[in-house]
């Protein structure tokens, strides 16, 4: 004879409580972890230290290419305004074992955005694509402040796209003796950043 399990009695007033908790909306504990985003977005502007009264130049490269002309005043000005609009730290991240589509889904949620919203979109999104989309927002950012002396601050992402690489081709055996084939996909990751 199988035995029966009895039903549970609750009490009244667990009742209510066994309610209250299965209603509850989940996640209550990431609300705490919003707040502290949304306080660091709205005061980290407000936080920067006082400009100094001498601020020390950006040191840049010299430039790779020599002239035989004497420079015109025109011609400085030309280059400033083109270096201001062009310049931007680039990272590429070749052979990331991942498909491109996957990469790309993450990329577009952080193409636009600045660097620091960049940084806590990538910490919690539950996609394994945030992890090398993370080292290589990180490398960019670290080109343009030793590079380029820009502020990491300011920066932002200008353009993003993951493009297909090398494609490895593995089989796996299926009925009847067949080979079955897997397509293991990697892509190649590029991330341009711009200071606004």
């Amino acid at each position: 004879m199988r035995c029966r399990r009895r039903p549970r009695v609750v009490a009244p007033e667990n009742r209510v409580a066994s309610f209250v908790a299965k209603t509850r909306p989940r996640g209550e504990g990431h609300l705490s972890i919003i707040i502290i985003i949304v306080v660091v977005l709205v005061l980290a502007p407000l936080s920067e230290p006082p400009a100094d009264p001498s601020p020390s130049p950006p040191t840049a490269h010299p430039p790779t290419h020599k002239t035989n002309q004497p420079p015109t005043e025109a011609a400085p000005e030309a280059t400033n305004d083109a270096s201001g609009d062009e310049s931007e730290a680039v990272c590429y991240l070749n052979g990331v074992h991942m498909s491109p589509y996957k990469v790309r889904r993450v990329l577009d949620v952080i193409r636009g955005k600045s660097y620091e919203e960049c940084l806590i979109m990538l910490e919690f999104m539950p996609y394994r694509a945030c992890e090398p989309v993370l080292n290589a927002l990180f490398s960019a950012a670290s080109n343009a402040k030793n590079n380029l002396g820009m502020n990491k601050a300011k920066l932002y992402v200008s353009e993003t796209y993951a493009d297909g690489a090398g494609t490895m081709k593995r089989f796996h055996p299926r009925a009847q003796g067949r080979p079955f084939p897997i397509r293991k996909r990697t892509c190649n990751i590029t991330l341009k950043m711009k200071e606004r």
